[in-house]
């Protein structure tokens, strides 16, 4: 009898966890926005750098910050309302630590790949990963930045480097990893991990 028992609670907790794990699978995915620099609107600028907008269809619009050697992305909140005159922000994330060294021309397509759950049957973001490129000249290489978002947070939680599509397989795994937990409070802006 106790022998039995103890079996029926195995198979009962092995299809809690694989129940569970089958269920999170069904309740992500993914969605794409693609864009250029030439296409988003000037914010302002400054001597050496210029602020802009990015709107994006299926995850919150980014702000864009580029230098003479980098661009750096946040996602537009509530927090820039007044800065960007956008009476009505598309999301009401907490605005973030600056996100990705991308290099890239006016005209160059990039694409952010949206991590999404299904919300009240909604497809909402969770997570961004965005393949950037870094170095200069002949010593540019490819890497993948991942961002995790949330109504109290969002920040970068990890960098891949490109190596070819088992990279993205990566790079979806660690988003995924993080959907409903706030992992910005155990990362550090300048020293985010890196595989």
């Amino acid at each position: 009898m106790l022998r039995t028992s103890l079996v029926l609670i195995l198979l009962l907790s092995t299809n809690l966890i694989f129940g569970g794990e089958a269920s999170a699978q069904n309740k992500i995915s993914s969605n794409y926005d693609w864009f250029k620099f030439e296409d988003c609107p000037l914010v302002r600028s400054g001597e050496r750098w210029a602020l802009s907008r990015c709107e994006m269809e299926n995850g919150p619009d980014f702000l864009v910050e580029r230098t003479e050697h980098a661009s750096y992305f946040t996602p537009e909140t509530e927090y820039y309302l007044t800065e960007n005159d956008n009476e009505t922000p598309n999301y009401k994330w907490a605005a973030s630590a600056q996100f990705g060294d991308l290099v890239a021309n006016d005209e160059d397509v990039i694409t952010i790949e949206w991590r999404v759950e299904a919300v009240d049957g909604v497809w909402t973001p969770f997570a961004a990963i965005f393949r950037t490129s870094y170095g200069m000249d002949e010593y540019t290489g490819q890497r993948l930045d991942i961002m995790k978002f949330g109504s109290d947070h969002a920040c970068p939680i990890a960098i891949v480097n490109y190596s070819g599509p088992e990279s993205n397989v990566r790079a979806r795994e660690i988003a995924d990893a993080a959907w409903g937990t706030n992992p910005c409070r155990q990362i550090d802006p300048a020293n985010v991990p890196r595989e």
